[in-house]
């Protein structure tokens, strides 16, 4: 489904350009085709231009910023379907003076189309002078994932799913895990979360929506992303969420503990994820709770044979070079080894291909290999969040494990199961009381 919606916007990216360049007036076409034309702009700005383009059509779509940079240097109208094409391949508000295409009037799809690539941009460079540091980032290998996200801020979400009333952490782990046995965190006026690696937002957003009395402090080691995260709290009209910028490493210097801390598919990006591990439970009052996500190895399997395929053939993390391999790694020849890959959601997203296939640094990890971290931490595994058919089966297979807890059939189910934790194996620990 995803490689057929791929091609067709490919090519119908292909036909604006064709219109915008036979169209050399300023009229305002059919509201129809701008309309479309316009959502398409959007969706290629939402995926950070993934679709693959020859060089010819990046020479035309040059021509056409160059007469919209006229037009706004001039301060003339520009046309309508010249600033949707160019939308379409290349971000509005790397165009000198971009802003003042706000001041003038367009149809009701460009004007939205404007705030999406001109006015939510500008908003979030001013958000990043307001964001504070918390602690210095001098590790090499942070430095190396913070520029990745400086370029790439993942995800770029628009809307968050609603989760209906907030309810207090212990009814949320209880709804989760009935079967588990946990100690009640008992928090309701105020649950202080820390968000290690926060992204983009949509976690932390998504947590300070769901527990009552939830006070977050969300933080991460990029600007470009926290600014992100800070303009979309704020359209939602939160404000129980702090965002700062620190690096996990230099968090025991902050002087905070916390009752519920989460970090998912952020620590396997670290140096040394169990230092980071460790310096996380330091700051986990008693009885507080961990929400962990870490890489598989055996889940990745195809993750890995595909980054030894770009490594072979010498591909690197420029867009130019993501949309080529994507291409290859789409070709019929390479179905059979890649197929699975190619029609996961996150190969449709230079922001996203670029975290699943050409990470800087990531380490993958087993379940036997956790247990040990989890013991060795003092830790109580609450449980696997995983999907309800998966517990099922996993139920049937071992039906002795009432409480779903039992790490040894968990790395038994997985074998039996490769797939199981493909995305990452995200659970829940608990802290001990002494």
């Amino acid at each position: 489904m995803f490689n057929r919606a791929g091609r067709f916007l490919t090519l119908a990216r292909y036909a604006l350009l064709e219109d915008a360049a036979n169209s050399p007036g300023v009229d305002v076409p059919d509201n129809n085709l701008v309309t479309f034309f316009c959502a398409l702009a959007c969706q290629c700005f939402i995926n950070d231009y993934v679709f693959d383009c020859s060089e010819e059509e990046l020479a035309r779509v040059g021509k056409l910023r160059d007469q919209i940079a006229a037009a706004i240097q001039s301060e003339s109208p520009a046309n309508v379907l010249h600033l949707i094409a160019v939308a379409s391949y290349f971000p509005i508000f790397s165009l000198p003076s971009a802003d003042s295409l706000l001041n003038q009037e367009w149809p009701e799809a460009v004007a939205a189309l404007l705030v999406q690539q001109v006015r939510e941009p500008m908003e979030e460079q001013r958000l990043r002078t307001t964001i504070p540091c918390l602690t210095p980032i001098e590790d090499e290998i942070s430095g190396k994932v913070r520029q990745q996200y400086e370029e790439h801020p993942y995800p770029k979400w628009t809307k968050s799913p609603f989760f209906g009333n907030a309810v207090s952490i212990d009814t949320f782990l209880h709804r989760r895990f009935p079967d588990s046995t946990f100690k009640p965190v008992c928090k309701t006026d105020q649950v202080d979360i820390l968000i290690a690696g926060c992204g983009t937002g949509q976690q932390s957003t998504q947590t300070a929506m769901q527990i009552s009395g939830a006070s977050v402090l969300a933080i991460d080691l990029t600007l470009t992303s926290l600014s992100y995260a800070k303009r979309m709290t704020g359209e939602l009209g939160l404000t129980n969420i702090e965002y700062a910028q620190a690096d996990i490493m230099g968090l025991a210097s902050i002087g905070r503990t916390f009752d519920v801390i989460e970090s998912v598919g952020v620590l396997h990006h670290l140096a040394d994820p169990l230092a980071g591990w460790r310096t996380l439970v330091s700051l986990l009052r008693p009885n507080g709770v961990m929400r962990l996500g870490f890489y598989s190895e055996l889940g990745r399997k195809d993750i890995v044979a595909a980054r030894q395929f770009i490594a072979e053939r010498g591909y690197d993390s420029t867009v130019e070079s993501i949309r080529r391999c994507r291409q290859e790694l789409m070709a019929p020849e390479n179905n059979a080894q890649f197929g699975r890959l190619t029609t996961s959601s996150d190969f449709y997203s230079t922001s996203h291909c670029r975290d699943l296939l050409f990470h800087v640094h990531e380490h993958r990890f087993t379940i036997p290999q956790l247990k040990e971290c989890i013991n060795g931490l003092g830790l109580k595994f609450i449980g696997f969040l995983i999907d309800s058919q998966t517990l099922v089966q996993y139920g049937k297979r071992f039906p002795d494990d009432r409480t779903k807890t039992s790490l040894g059939y968990w790395n038994k189910f997985e074998n039996e199961n490769p797939l199981t934790f493909a995305g990452m194996y995200q659970f829940l620990v608990q802290k001990s009381a002494s």
